[in-house]
């Protein structure tokens, strides 16, 4: 306790201490006498009468906010958390006339390949934009050439040169650890999510199944601290997987909300749903 008071109020004590300790000892040897004990009899009632307005005062204090913390801050609680969902609903309204607006158009175009570029490019644009922290977004489908593999297919914001090294193994090796978590979400079909910390001098992920493509767990400029990789899966058949989305962030808690969880299958089953009508229009 006295470890936490201020210097000065140290110091004052320190200074003051022997002043009471000499009065105390007057008093009580007899040198006040009676004087002092008739002036602490008339002093008595009057702190009487302050300690019990001050509990009086504690207590309707209490009774007071005791309820009102006890049901506003369960009703505040649940306000923010309806705001969040009411927020994240109409994102993903905005999406869907999005994807209704570039569905349209892809229709009215003779080149479909530009056009599947440009409509996923401006989708994921959107995808983005329920994030706002700076998020990189690909969709990994298997390689026509490589069908072991999932390469990336569509991205925003990756560099060239990530999107040519990287390829997530999906075939029977399971002794191959460039499946990595793309490569179980789409085997699973199910969420993953790796996160990376410094330590030791080097980047250290909390999944095993992490796999980095570059030379780069020891130098301190990696892109992200946390990656999540979503299956597609194929509305019309449940057993079926057409790729993953991948989203990486530099907040290591991105993506750890169900909340966010939910929104990203929802855009991984519009992305299912819009890969579908493509195939059936082209």
């Amino acid at each position: 306790m006295w470890n936490r008071l201020p210097s000065i109020v140290k110091a004052i004590l320190k200074i003051l201490w022997p002043v009471l300790a000499t009065l105390l000892t007057l008093s009580f040897s007899g040198i006040v006498g009676n004087r002092a004990d008739s002036a602490l009899l008339q002093l008595l009632p009057f702190f009487q009468q302050t300690i019990t307005v001050a509990v009086a005062r504690w207590l309707i204090v209490l009774v007071v906010l005791v309820p009102i913390l006890a049901i506003g801050i369960p009703l505040g609680l649940t306000a923010f958390h309806y705001y969040r969902s009411q927020q994240a609903a109409i994102n993903l309204v905005k999406l869907d006339d999005s994807l209704l607006r570039l569905l349209s158009s892809f229709k009215q175009t003779s080149n479909k390949q530009a056009a599947t570029t440009l409509l996923f490019r401006e989708f994921l644009e959107d995808t983005l934009e329920l994030f706002r922290d700076g998020c990189r977004i690909s969709i990994l489908r298997e390689d026509p050439k490589t069908p072991d593999f999932l390469t990336i297919w569509q991205s925003l914001r990756v560099p060239p040169e990530t999107i040519q090294r990287t390829k997530f193994y999906i075939g029977s090796n399971a002794d191959d650890k460039r499946v990595a978590i793309a490569g179980i979400a789409f085997k699973q079909q199910t969420l993953k999510i790796t996160h990376l910390s410094w330590k030791k001098h080097e980047w250290s992920a909390d999944s095993p199944d992490y796999y980095a493509f570059a030379q780069r767990l020891t130098l301190k400029s990696m892109p992200y601290r946390a990656i999540v990789a979503v299956p597609i899966i194929d509305n019309t058949n449940p057993n079926q997987c057409l790729g993953t989305v991948c989203l990486d962030s530099m907040d290591s808690q991105a993506f750890d909300s169900k909340r966010v969880q939910d929104g990203l299958r929802s855009v991984s089953d519009r992305i299912s749903a819009t890969l579908l009508i493509l195939e059936n229009h082209s």
